[in-house]
């Protein structure tokens, strides 16, 4: 058996057969991405995919690089080992927090309560009563909640014809997805 390295990938071969791979991606300057580790059925239980991260990190110790392991294999070999945690690209607590499954929960939740808020503010000004300040919707907007509030605005007929309160919501949209896009890059 012989280990290769190819265009991004290194792979083993045993007798001029390709029995496994691990390939990864560029990812910006002094980054790659590994994707995928595999073994032929055949030689699986031998510590083949094992030796290919390895040989991977290797690779990014040899180039300077940083690795940000999706593959799954891959990533509990990165966990495990404490000499390959150097390699890994650091993320940040938000980051990691934004990554998370239930992030879509609480972005849809968000958003229900920004609809029912407005719905809430149009009867409150029907009848005259106290009303939500606008700063309130603002800053539910900037935390996710901008579809909810448009989406309110269309079918309660509120605060569609206010320009300054339309520009504040899409403001807070683009202080989101800027925020999203600095803490996912």
């Amino acid at each position: 058996m012989e280990i290769k390295t190819g265009t991004n990938r290194i792979y083993i071969e045993d007798n001029g057969k390709e029995i496994g791979e691990i390939t990864f991606s560029p990812a910006g300057e002094g980054m790659i991405i590994i994707d995928h580790t595999g073994v032929n059925n055949d030689y699986r239980n031998q510590g083949l995919a094992k030796q290919l991260v390895y040989k991977a990190a290797d690779y990014a110790r040899e180039n300077n690089l940083l690795v940000v392991p999706l593959c799954p294999y891959a990533k509990s070999v990165f966990e495990k080992d404490v000499s390959l945690h150097d390699l890994v690209k650091k993320k940040t607590p938000l980051g990691v927090f934004l990554r998370r499954r239930d992030t879509m929960w609480i972005i849809i939740t968000i958003n229900v309560i920004s609809y029912l808020l407005m719905g809430f503010d149009k009867i409150q000004a029907i009848h005259k009563r106290y009303r939500i300040p606008e700063l309130v919707f603002f800053v539910l907007s900037a935390f996710s909640g901008f579809m909810g509030i448009f989406m309110a605005m269309y079918v309660f007929r509120h605060k569609n014809r206010k320009p300054k309160f339309i520009f504040m919501i899409v403001f807070g949209a683009l202080l989101f997805g800027i925020a999203s896009y600095q803490v996912l890059k």
